[in-house]
């Protein structure tokens, strides 16, 4: 409610003003908060009103944020084609702004969505790059998504073990990272220790998922695939298989 009180108060302002360019940062806005409460159709509807003129005059930093939010709603509808196109206008812009930190956000954004895609050699390569790129700019937040997408893609490429480095540094900034999130970043940091063969650490950390995750969710399949091959390695079949046909069987896997 507050937040959306202020966003009308931003419209009014850019009215009154007759700034456009802050008209359209105002819908960016708007088009975040609708794909929140489930309404991506509507978010594109709004953002195509920011590819009209005067969207030319706008700096290119905030065009780059427009193309995140298209890529971000095109996402929720399943449109992976026209979010990947969205995210390469993300980067295109962002790299003319000369914004360091928000050329390596688009390109953290775009590495995940091919990771998404399991063209994971191109994930991890970008994801390197966006990390690197944040961590010369002192963007922690950023650097933090970037290095997640990309342990995502080594644990898929059957690398994992190369991040134990970047996971022991994750778990040094978790009190600064999105508390919300927390409960998967530990199953990526568990994937990782897996492959390492720290299986008793991997084993601590999915216990400390599974307590956080929301009373009676379903178990994320990251969650799940870990625990499956957790168990596998120590020769525990049975429980693994039942947990794999249990998961099969919900009608509602869980976000993830």
């Amino acid at each position: 409610d507050r937040a959306a009180a202020a966003l009308a108060r931003a419209k009014q302002h850019a009215h009154r003003r007759g700034d456009s360019a802050l008209q359209c940062n105002c819908r960016d806005l708007q088009a975040m908060a609708l794909t929140v409460q489930g309404r991506p159709t509507e978010a594109l509807a709004l953002l195509a009103d920011n590819d009209q003129p005067p969207g030319s005059q706008r700096h290119p930093r905030d065009q780059a944020q427009t193309a995140l939010r298209r890529a971000h709603a095109h996402n929720l509808l399943g449109q992976r084609d026209d979010g990947l196109r969205a995210l390469y206008a993300a980067l295109a812009a962002a790299r003319r702004s000369n914004d360091g930190s928000l050329t390596a956000q688009a390109l953290a954004a775009l590495g995940g969505q091919h990771a998404d895609l399991h063209h994971l050699d191109e994930a991890e390569r970008l994801c390197a790059q966006a990390a690197a790129l944040a961590d010369s700019h002192g963007a922690e937040q950023t650097w933090a998504l970037a290095t997640l997408n990309r342990l995502n893609a080594l644990v898929n490429l059957g690398r994992g073990a190369e991040g134990l480095a970047d996971v022991q540094r994750l778990q040094q900034a978790e009190p600064r990272l999105n508390q919300r999130a927390r409960a998967h970043r530990l199953i990526v940091y568990a994937d990782v220790l897996q492959q390492a063969g720290q299986r008793a650490q991997a084993q601590a950390l999915l216990d400390d998922s599974l307590r956080l995750q929301q009373q009676g969710a379903r178990h994320p399949l990251s969650w799940t695939t870990c625990q499956v091959k957790l168990w596998t390695d120590q020769g525990r079949w049975a429980e693994a298989r039942q947990l794999a046909q249990d998961w099969l069987a919900q009608p509602d896997h869980g976000d993830d």
